[in-house]
């Protein structure tokens, strides 16, 4: 099955650089892999220059996580785009990014960054995979 738009949820991890080469291994000509990261948005009581500098710091540490996804993918001649995403659950922000930009995939690893987060707050994965509309392909 071919599909369209591929939603590609990263955080850095050794789990979710797995997720990567297996959205190259699944695109074809006709696909688009938005690699999307998800980070805490910025309390609305910080204003003026410390905003701006925190905006700054949000898509600096963004960049440092979807940069490398991106190289690897322009490599591969796979089209490809960047999406920040300002969200206070990781699992939700990936649900509305994938229905928000009509991606027909979410393939992400099976675990992110802190292990220790999932066990106590319940796994960003296990969460996707409740609430996806679409299918998801779990990367160990």
């Amino acid at each position: 099955m071919a599909y369209n738009r591929i939603l590609l949820p990263v955080d850095g991890s050794e789990h979710s650089m797995h997720a990567v080469a297996n959205a190259v291994e699944l695109s074809c000509a006709t696909s688009e892999i938005i690699v999307a990261t998800v980070l805490p948005p910025i309390p609305n009581v910080i204003g003026g220059d410390a905003r701006k500098e925190a905006e700054d710091a949000v898509k600096t540490d963004a960049a440092l996580i979807t940069q490398p996804v991106l190289e690897t993918l322009r490599k591969s001649n796979i089209a490809c785009q960047d999406k920040i995403v300002l969200h206070t659950s990781t699992a939700e922000g990936i649900i509305e990014t994938a229905e928000d930009m009509k991606c027909d995939l979410i393939i992400m690893g099976s675990r992110g960054r802190s292990e220790i987060e999932g066990l106590l707050l319940g796994s960003v994965t296990h969460k996707v995979l409740t609430l996806a509309k679409i299918p998801v392909l779990v990367v160990r």
